[in-house]
């Protein structure tokens, strides 16, 4: 988490509060600076409150997600839970989160793609595993 203020103090607040939530923060003390650290990242103007602050930063994970909306974040999805089959509806809706995706075809377009990435055969995975009737889960590698 990029945290951007002016003022020393208000930065110092900002990142303790977002450090105990949990979050990794790295501070910029200038626009230049700022800009060259950033990523896509959801701007707060100056006149935030706490609540406002904390409901954006809370939603960043899914909303990056739904950015990027390549076959990593599949990957990132079924590594999570080893071992844990996840269905295609689940997949779309924890990937693809505000893209309005449909088609479950698309977490098997998705899944064939990696298992390519990965030189994983799918007559035999050891990295993703179809399970009949449910979806994928990681294999044991």
């Amino acid at each position: 988490m990029l945290v951007v203020v002016d003022e020393t103090a208000s930065a110092e607040t900002v990142g303790t509060y977002l450090e105990r939530a949990g979050y990794d923060t790295s501070r910029a003390d200038n626009s230049a600076d700022a800009v060259r650290m950033a990523r896509a990242d959801v701007y707060v103007s100056k006149r935030y409150s706490p609540r406002e602050l904390f409901a954006r930063v809370q939603v960043l994970p899914r909303l990056l997600r739904a950015r990027r909306g390549s076959e990593d974040t599949l990957e990132e999805e079924l590594s999570s839970r080893p071992r844990y089959a996840r269905a295609r509806r689940v997949l779309i809706d924890e990937v693809w989160v505000h893209a309005g995706v449909g088609d479950e075809h698309l977490v098997d377009v998705h899944v064939a793609h990696l298992r390519r990435k990965l030189g994983d055969d799918p007559t035999a995975p050891r990295y993703i595993e179809t399970v009949r009737g449910v979806g994928y889960r990681m294999g044991a590698g």
